[in-house]
């Protein structure tokens, strides 16, 4: 990599201080356009909550699906919000699904969770926050796993239509 760049970045016809300050300017311009670039990703991040939010609300709407623009969407299950969140305070600038609870989960509720997970086939494939608050992970497919929770909420008979 380093010879690749060299060969890139070097000119032999420049002094080494030329090219020190010129390789220098290409960071600060890669430094800007990361910055630019997650920039441009926490938008579509927010953008894409609300699109899952407008593919599920059809189905969903009558079970309490609850949305705030921009940043989340969840139906409250038994205490816990289980939704998709923008993720645009994590350096990744990604969504994620996840199982939330301010206060933490008391033990029927880490059943129900778990019970969750294995019913739409999760396996271990999510993060178990040590705060007790989250169980989560990185999604593209925010729309479609949500939808797989809400199902196996309702085959387990944890979430019934709203009167």
């Amino acid at each position: 990599m380093e010879k690749y760049l060299r060969e890139k970045l070097f000119d032999n016809n420049k002094s080494n201080v030329d090219n020190w300050n010129a390789i220098n300017q290409k960071l600060s311009e890669i430094e800007k356009l990361k910055e630019e670039t997650g920039r441009l990703l926490e938008y579509i991040s927010c953008d894409v909550i609300d699109d899952w939010y407008g593919e599920l609300l059809p189905s969903w709407k009558c079970y309490g699906l609850r949305h705030e623009k921009q940043d989340c969407f969840f139906i409250d299950i038994q205490g816990v919000r289980i939704g998709c969140w923008n993720g645009i305070n994590e350096n990744t600038h990604q969504p994620y699904w996840g199982f939330h609870s301010e206060k933490g989960f008391t033990q029927k509720q880490h059943k129900m969770i778990e019970a969750i997970l294995e019913k739409a086939e999760i396996g271990d494939r999510y993060i178990k926050e040590r705060n007790d608050t989250w169980y989560w992970n990185y999604t593209c497919n925010g729309a479609e796993i949500c939808n797989d929770f809400y199902d196996a909420a309702i085959e387990l008979g944890y979430i019934k239509k709203l009167a």
